[in-house]
């Protein structure tokens, strides 16, 4: 069958577009005529641009002077990095074929990540249709799978566009429990609980498709992707008892690099810089997937969008990695992977079912 994908393909991120290629990866697997449906609205490509112009506005004449001279420092290696991620794009998500938002499909797929996040742009705000599968994309059949929403919207809007736009699904899977709860009395399906589909994908297919190691020696990683001062407080603490050092994968580009520091890190790249590391510290939600499907020691910290974790860490039986107490980072026991791998293993089996299932025109 000729089935479709809408999600997040073209964001400059790791985790989005790892779980596009491995939901492409595991439907074309099943033996499906699958693409990603490439829509990408403008509001999303303005996260990417290369001058951010608006810097200019918050300095006087010398803070601009300033600006200009650093530019060409951070402009080359944010080009490079940028070029990393849009020869993965055109590589493994868009070379095949890319599906037109006009064309009818047998089953689009919505999600995984955020695509139902209530925007808040300058160029957008609200919620956007396309991704609660309204008339623009045309297919015979519509799910989700592990959708998301990031943070919760539950005003009386909210509740009144989602109880409209649910009903243009004839399945519903998300990624977080919490969503589960607050969206399962807005419809009549029954809302189902599946994993990120990176979890999809083997060990064996990850390590097949990382690059090669990008550091000799045993290593941290820190992914501080909201730059929070705790998480690299863990990160100093776990050196000092370790005794090896940290390496960084910044999101914004510096004028100069610290020590250690990697700032032109591509999406191959960052599933190896987790795959040979002997701990990971993180914020991130694609960092604790992959130090889990890598069976990294780990740990995490949030102060925003817990539930995401927080769900992920449930549902592998894990919750002690989310730290609160930065003491107690050193007397934690190492993570038993036999039970996580039995856990995860049951979660993916359902997973998949799930898809095969619902991969069908009755």
């Amino acid at each position: 069958m000729k089935i479709g994908i809408i999600t997040y393909h073209r964001s400059h991120n790791y985790g989005a577009v790892l779980q596009a290629y491995a939901l492409k990866t595991y439907i074309g697997a099943l033996g499906h005529d699958v693409q990603i449906v490439d829509y990408w609205p403008g509001y999303h490509n303005n996260m990417y641009a290369m001058v951010d112009w608006s810097l200019f506005k918050n300095f006087r004449i010398r803070g601009c002077i300033r600006l200009l001279l650093k530019f060409p420092f951070i402009y080359f290696r944010k080009k490079r990095r940028r070029n990393l991620f849009i020869k993965f794009i055109d590589t493994y998500l868009l070379s095949s074929s890319i599906g037109q938002t006009n064309e009818l499909y047998d089953i689009v797929v919505y999600g995984s990540d955020q695509i139902w996040r209530c925007q808040n742009t300058l160029a957008f705000k609200g919620y956007n249709e396309i991704y609660f599968g309204n008339e623009k994309i045309k297919a015979k059949k519509k799910i989700t799978y592990s959708a998301s929403m990031g943070i919760i919207n539950s005003k009386d809007y909210d509740i009144k566009f989602l109880s409209k736009v649910l009903n243009n699904f004839k399945a519903i899977s998300v990624r977080e429990r919490d969503l589960v709860d607050f969206i399962q009395p807005l419809t009549s399906l029954v809302v189902v609980h599946t994993l990120d589909p990176v979890f999809l994908l083997s060990i064996a297919e990850w390590q097949k498709m990382s690059s090669p190691r990008q550091y000799a020696k045993p290593y941290i990683l820190l992914y501080n992707l909201q730059g929070n001062e705790k998480t690299s407080h863990i990160a100093q603490r776990l050196k000092q008892s370790l005794r090896i050092p940290i390496i960084s994968i910044i999101g914004p580009i510096p004028f100069l690099n610290k020590p250690n520091e990697e700032s032109v890190v591509g999406p191959k790249e960052f599933i190896s810089w987790i795959s040979y590391a002997e701990y990971v510290i993180t914020s991130s939600f694609h960092g604790v997937a992959f130090s889990i499907l890598m069976e990294k020691q780990f740990y995490v910290f949030q102060e925003v969008n817990l539930s995401r974790v927080k769900s992920l860490l449930s549902m592998a039986g894990i919750e002690n990695r989310f730290i609160t107490d930065i003491s107690t980072v050193v007397k934690l026991e190492s993570i038993d992977y036999l039970l996580v791998r039995e856990k995860i293993n049951i979660a993916k089996l359902f997973s998949m079912e799930y898809l095969k299932k619902e991969l069908e025109i009755e």
